[in-house]
């Protein structure tokens, strides 16, 4: 485990960078010749020690937590890292990481946009014959689900949403997809209609009425792109990491998770150190499971309805820059 491996670098060293600030002294800790950080977490509930990583092992950790969370930027790597490792320049760092990182100068979106006439582009098929993906995402929370798929077809449409929507969620009270033939069909609407799930249509001509998934097919796209690495005939083999990836990152809207606002607590990653308890006051808590599990509850479903009104206040904003740009007719 990289934990262990966490070892104190230098006393001599952090004994000195300690003394250059006295306000510093009281934020360290040394357990079992590991160096430790103090932070606050649970509400600044509780403080726990996240390892100092020397200076050998810091590029082979951002480029593990870079990678296998899809190239992540810049403010999804300092929400992983904060809360699980430091050292003195760790933002300055990770900036400069995500900056110099090869595939995300490669496949970011650019800056500035080249006008030519526009030409097909076949998209490629994936060695298992894959060619369309399709996706959804849960408007209350930002959840994606996505599957590829060889063919778009009614039939493909209906088992989708049993398989990966209804089976994983229940039914959902109303479905939006566009005016495709095969979402539009007599079958997926039967279908719909039979588990109570009502269907409706984007405005013709108008994406924007879908502008969730329409954001995520970008989102998705540049992750997989940074994946493949040339292998375009592999794609599908990085749509579940990709997802993973979309899940555990903060949303700048609603300010938390899709995973933390489904299941009320952040993942383990892989890697993850097991964080001592650095107050002592952790271990006379006087609190059972029950009330600990009432408070988690209680704290999930506030932070729920913040991410509603944050979502609300980004829609009437979003509105009034719209309409700003509308001309009065005379």
């Amino acid at each position: 485990m990289f934990f262990q491996e966490l070892v104190v670098p230098n006393l001599t060293l952090l004994t000195s960078l300690w003394n250059r600030n006295s306000y510093r002294q009281n934020k360290f800790i040394v357990r079992d010749n590991k160096v430790f950080h103090k932070v606050e977490i649970d509400d600044k509930q509780t403080i726990k020690g996240v390892p100092f990583v020397p200076f050998a092992a810091r590029a082979d950790l951002v480029a593990r937590y870079h990678e296998s969370n899809e190239h992540a930027g810049l403010g999804t790597m300092i929400k992983l890292f904060v809360p699980r490792f430091w050292w003195p320049s760790l933002k300055r760092d990770l900036k400069g990481w995500v900056k110099t990182c090869p595939a995300c100068q490669v496949n970011s979106r650019p800056g500035h946009t080249h006008h030519d006439v526009m030409h097909p582009l076949k998209v490629p098929s994936a060695f298992d014959q894959n060619r369309w993906l399709l996706v959804a995402v849960d408007y209350a929370i930002n959840w994606p689900i996505a599957r590829a798929v060889p063919f778009a077809t009614k039939e493909t449409i209906a088992n989708f949403i049993y398989e990966e929507i209804m089976m994983r969620f229940g039914c959902p009270s109303e479905i939006l997809t566009d005016r495709g033939s095969n979402f539009n069909s007599e079958l997926v609407n039967a279908y719909l209609k039979r588990v109570g799930t009502h269907h409706k249509l984007t405005s013709a001509y108008h994406p924007r009425t879908n502008s969730k998934v329409e954001r995520f097919n970008d989102v998705i796209k540049t992750m997989l792109r940074k994946y493949v690495n040339g292998a375009l005939h592999r794609w599908d083999d990085f749509v579940n990491a990709a997802l993973w990836a979309s899940r555990i990152r903060v949303h700048t809207t609603t300010g938390f998770s899709p995973f933390y606002l489904t299941y009320g607590r952040e993942p383990r990653l892989p890697g993850d150190p097991l964080l001592p308890y650095i107050d002592k006051k952790t271990f006379d808590d006087k609190r059972t499971v029950a009330d600990i599990t009432s408070r988690e509850l209680a704290s999930l479903g506030q932070h729920r309805a913040a991410a509603e009104f944050r979502m609300k206040a980004m829609v009437e904003k979003d509105k009034d820059k719209w309409d700003a740009k509308i001309k009065k007719v005379a």
